[in-house]
């Protein structure tokens, strides 16, 4: 994702589109909106990759939509009333947004239901932006509306050798102008100039051949596309094929029976669809399920860590149990990437040298912790940062072996509170750690942090990189960092070349660990005096 926004959405009455990174860190007091970010992109995802219009024989059943808010467990929300704002009881509209680079997304949600236990609310629009083809969809379900808008084109005619002659002549006119000194003969130069000008206005005026936008206004419902299946290209697969029962002015063929099918579709509709079937057919595979399929989001969410010695696979409620069992069915080798990976981080973060996973019954699992000297530990018996670590260290790895086996796969990853149990250090090291993963496999990462140390890292980060200038910075630099205050909008906090952020956090974050420095100071003179 490169965007998301939303409005009338659970804290926020409008939530203006935020640009993410590479690696985007949300910080902030508690209750001041981190997870109502997280929770959006969850919801927006499942709808994304999973959202299916059932045909049951009644054609206008495509026009009621509906978008669920209790199919991901993760985002914890359940109901349209827990979801939409609670100052938007006048106005129960909803929207949420989401640009990934080469499209993006715009839902308008609507409570049609007063059940306070209501899970599911209508979609009232969606409006698809198709970037590289410049195709805008705009789906309006209650009024049985598509309309589909292609950006202006402009061809440029190839010069004519006049043309050329004349630009060259009307250079070198301008070059002597400003070395002639004889009046009468400079007069003369800047009526040629002028003519050869306005001649070449109105040559480019005539060969600049641009056409206007071209909409189309359709029905949803109809006769293609009514066959059921993955609900977005399903909405726009109305607009390809059309050479099957067209030619290419827009005429019926002779042997296709097409007075009984609708297409809603003007003549020359059809023939502009057709004449750009190609375009069009590249961009419905922008909203295909392969392609919302290729990206995968996950969520590590702050959960406890237990000191269980063995982890059952029927206790499949318990985090670390599940991510435990998972890694294991991955039947990852010594030698593998995910493996190097535990092992290599394991050490960064002081936990051990090695690993041993061993099988209890094929229902259960034992993991125990090699140090320096051999010796093994069961992973209960180690701290509870240790325990935190390599419960995220082996969902880690799970997500690099699926992306070793599903390379066009991208990955967005988001994790909740990592610095659980960890001290300042290691605290620091949980940046170079998605560094890492970011700059080797390419994962994206969203970051809920209260972690001053983790921000202050991820500026060292930036600012090693020896970064000239703002704009070099900026293509390059991975980190993204938002503070979320307590009763106002979120904003950005912008890096320097050096490091350092260009604008400061709300008292309460950054400044916490000076003020009682200072009040400490303050005390000790105090007593100095007495």
């Amino acid at each position: 994702m490169k965007q998301i926004g939303f409005t009338n959405f659970r804290k926020f009455q409008d939530f203006p589109a935020m640009d993410l990174g590479d690696i985007t860190i949300l910080v902030g007091g508690n209750n001041a909106g981190k997870s109502t970010v997280v929770k959006a992109m969850l919801l927006i995802a499942d709808f994304m990759q999973s959202t299916y219009f059932d045909n049951n024989e009644d054609p206008t059943s495509i026009l009621n939509q509906r978008f669920y808010f209790d199919k991901n467990y993760y985002a914890h929300i359940g109901t349209v009333s827990r979801a939409l704002h609670k100052q938007a009881e006048g106005n129960k509209e909803m929207n949420l947004f989401v640009n990934m680079g080469d499209y993006s997304i715009d839902l308008t949600l609507f409570q049609d239901d007063d059940d306070e236990n209501a899970t599911s609310a209508f979609i009232r629009k969606i409006v698809l932006k198709d970037f590289p083809r410049q195709i805008d969809y705009n789906i309006d379900f209650p009024k049985d509306s598509l309309v589909v808008t292609f950006a202006p084109s402009s061809d440029m005619v190839k010069p004519s050798e006049e043309q050329i002659n004349a630009e060259q002549e009307l250079k070198e006119l301008r070059m002597h102008l400003k070395t002639e000194k004889d009046v009468d003969k400079k007069a003369q130069l800047k009526d040629r100039i002028r003519d050869l000008s306005g001649y070449l206005r109105y040559v480019k005026k005539q060969n600049k051949a641009v056409t206007e936008p071209y909409t189309i206004n359709t029905t949803i419902t109809g006769y293609r596309g009514m066959v059921g299946g993955p609900l977005l290209p399903l909405l726009l697969y109305r607009l390809v094929g059309l050479s099957e029962y067209f030619d290419s002015e827009g005429n019926p063929k002779t042997n296709k029976f097409t007075k009984d099918k609708n297409f809603n579709l003007s003549k020359n509709d059809i023939a502009f669809l057709i004449k750009n079937e190609d375009s069009i057919r590249s961009s419905l595979h922008s909203f295909d399920g392969y392609f919302m399929w290729s990206r995968q989001y996950e969520y590590i969410y702050a959960h406890s860590a237990n000191q269980m010695i063995i982890y059952n696979s029927k206790d499949s409620n318990d985090y670390l149990v599940k991510t435990i069992h998972e890694f294991a069915s991955m039947r990852i080798k010594p030698g593998d990437h995910a493996n190097r990976f535990i092992k290599e981080w394991m050490q960064k973060f002081e936990i051990g040298i090695d690993y041993k996973l061993k099988s209890v019954g094929g229902e259960a699992h034992t993991l125990e912790i090699i140090d320096e000297n051999k010796n093994k530990v069961y992973l209960a018996d180690k701290g509870m940062g240790s325990i935190q670590l390599m419960i995220l260290l082996l969902r880690l790895a799970t997500l690099i072996g699926n992306g070793r086996m599903m390379p066009s796969r991208v990955i967005t990853i988001m994790v909740e509170e990592p610095e659980q149990n960890l001290h300042p250090q290691l605290q620091s090291k949980l940046a170079d750690l998605f560094v890492y993963l970011n700059k080797k496999y390419g994962f994206k990462f969203i970051i809920e942090t209260h972690s001053e140390y983790l921000v202050r890292k991820a500026q060292v980060i930036v600012g090693d990189q020896g970064y000239k200038t703002q704009k070099e910075l900026n293509e390059d630099n991975p980190f993204k960092v938002y503070y979320f205050p307590q009763n106002t909008r979120p904003y950005e906090m912008v890096f320097t070349p050096s490091g350092l952020f260009e604008n400061d956090f709300d008292s309460g974050f950054f400044d916490e660990a000076t003020r009682h420095q200072l009040k400490l100071l303050q005390n000790k003179r105090k007593l100095g005096n007495v």
